[in-house]
């Protein structure tokens, strides 16, 4: 019998192969709850997956998306191809006693990289749990994963998530002591693509012009059917028979989580006019009021969340989170940074490497075209050292990020322009999501994500934090949620940023990094 010993986060795992197992060494890991960081969904570009294979002859070095066993092995997986384990991941501490009277819900924020849970008691939230979405090693961005389940993955992916859900409930019910039979109601915030691949629905609208999703409004469906099924029992969740609500989403590109975001800032100040942007593997974005808004939906991609980046990583143990560039009294530049967890440095994430880029723009290391300076032209500017390459910055990501960087700006222009507004008309900019939280704009303002207006005007930019959450955890305590969300819905009008006139020539216009 063939088998795979896998050394992985200090720990000795092995995998026994059937005589039929003829796939992928990363598929094989991820089935068994190892997951390796394969950001471009398997198509060995982002070199992210590389492992130390041991076949008794030899000691090599293989991309595990491509490397197909033939014979028992022996893996070692670096810190570098991995992603973090839920428990590795924030969990709120150990309830210290077991008061469980009055109405127990839960919430739950499914985003395209972590999932965000929580429970509550009467509303309020009693304990959390955050950890990375199951279906992230099939690909970094949506795209990847849509392609993922249109070839034939889709009960894969689904099952993923499912299991990945149920197991983190389990954990929230178990910790604070609280019987499944008890959580009456669980509400779920996504994009639409998620909403798919949780329910096992056809991707394949999702991936093509004109992307009209046919699944945006969904029923309550009792917790079992989705999250107990056979192929993911388990036993403790058996009485559960909590009603599942899923926030509806407006379109393909505008999902659940941004209907759910805006739900969660109503009721909005009277006659305001805002700018509601949620930055991540996308950037969505809402210009109107309480009555009429505009929506799009910018491709940034994975850039932002850094995984399209050969010096990214997801933010996780390890990532460099903060920077600081001094120059040295040679002219050369001294690098000092911080990781989360103060952890041996992996990669750096999305947050870091916008101050990184701001701060190289203000030493002259990258003009406003976005060209790296000359010495770093071919081999990247060094950052840091990690196990088995070095950190660096290259052309190649700076263009990366001044494409998802145009994306945002050409989004907001247009919105802007189709509302008949000015930026001076924006009364204020909610900034949605951990990584906008993370992000301090004013530290970045020569990047120019935003408007000058807004950052020259204090109170004008508001971190709203987890809005997709939010809403979801206000949903289980308002009977007219569902109404509520409809109307949001029926006030939204989408531009489709392609389509636009003014898109390609703004688009041109906005990759400099100049206002």
């Amino acid at each position: 019998m063939r088998t795979i010993t896998v050394n992985y986060k200090n720990k000795s795992t092995q995998i026994a192969l059937s005589p039929s197992d003829n796939e992928p060494l990363s598929d094989i890991l991820i089935k068994n709850n190892i997951f390796v960081n394969t950001a471009c969904g398997g198509n060995g570009t982002c070199k992210k997956c590389l492992v130390e294979i041991s076949d008794g002859n030899d000691t090599f070095t293989a991309l595990s998306c491509k490397y197909y066993p033939k014979g028992s092995i022996s893996v070692n997986i670096p810190e570098t191809a991995s992603f973090a384990d839920a428990s590795e991941i924030n969990t709120a501490p150990l309830s210290s006693r077991n008061d469980t009277l009055g109405i127990i819900t839960a919430s739950a924020d499914i985003g395209s990289t972590s999932v965000s849970m929580c429970i509550n008691r009467n509303g309020v939230p009693l304990d959390s749990h955050t950890f990375p979405n199951p279906t992230i090693p099939y690909g970094a961005d949506i795209i990847s994963r849509i392609q993922t389940c249109m070839s034939g993955k889709t009960d894969t992916l689904s099952a993923l998530l499912r299991s990945g859900i149920n197991n983190a409930l389990m954990l929230l019910l178990k910790r604070n002591r609280i019987e499944p039979s008890r959580l009456s109601q669980f509400v779920i915030s996504c994009n639409n693509t998620m909403q798919h691949i949780l329910l096992g629905l056809d991707c394949a609208p999702l991936s093509s012009y004109p992307f009209r999703s046919q699944n945006t409004v969904f029923d309550v469906l009792p917790y079992n059917s989705i999250f107990n099924t056979e192929n993911i029992r388990e036993p403790f969740m058996d009485e559960c028979r909590a009603d599942v609500h899923i926030i509806r989403s407006f379109s393909a590109f505008i999902g659940g989580d941004i209907v759910s975001g805006l739900y969660s800032l109503v009721p909005y100040p009277e006659k305001e006019t805002f700018l509601f942007l949620d930055l991540g593997t996308n950037a969505e974005m809402v210009i109107g009021n309480s009555g009429h808004m505009l929506c799009a939906s910018a491709a940034a991609g994975p850039a932002f969340e850094a995984a399209s980046l050969s010096c990214g990583c997801a933010y996780a143990p390890g990532a460099i989170d903060d920077i600081v560039l001094n120059k040295t009294r040679t002219g050369a530049f001294n690098v000092k940074y911080t990781t989360i967890g103060n952890k041996l440095p992996t990669g750096i994430c999305g947050s870091g490497i916008l101050k990184l880029i701001s701060l190289m723009l203000d030493a002259g290391l990258i003009d406003s075209y976005g060209t790296l300076a000359k010495q770093y032209a071919q081999d990247g500017f060094p950052i840091a050292k990690a196990m088995h390459k070095n950190i660096c910055l290259t052309q190649n990501d700076i263009r990366e990020l001044q494409l998802a960087i145009s994306a945002i700006k050409t989004g907001i222009d247009i919105l802007l322009k189709e509302a008949s507004l000015c930026a001076s008309d924006i009364d204020t900019v909610y900034i949605s999501g951990s990584f906008g939280a993370a992000l301090n704009f004013h530290d970045i303002r020569n990047l120019h994500i935003l408007k000058p207006e807004w950052l020259n005007s204090p109170g004008i930019i508001k971190t709203a934090g987890n809005t997709s959450l939010n809403g979801a955890v206000k949903y289980v305590n308002d009977t007219n949620a569902r109404k509520e969300t409809d109307t949001i819905a029926s006030r939204l009008d989408e531009i489709l940023l392609a389509e636009n006139d003014s898109f390609n020539s703004l688009f041109i216009d906005n990759i400099n990094f100049t206002t």
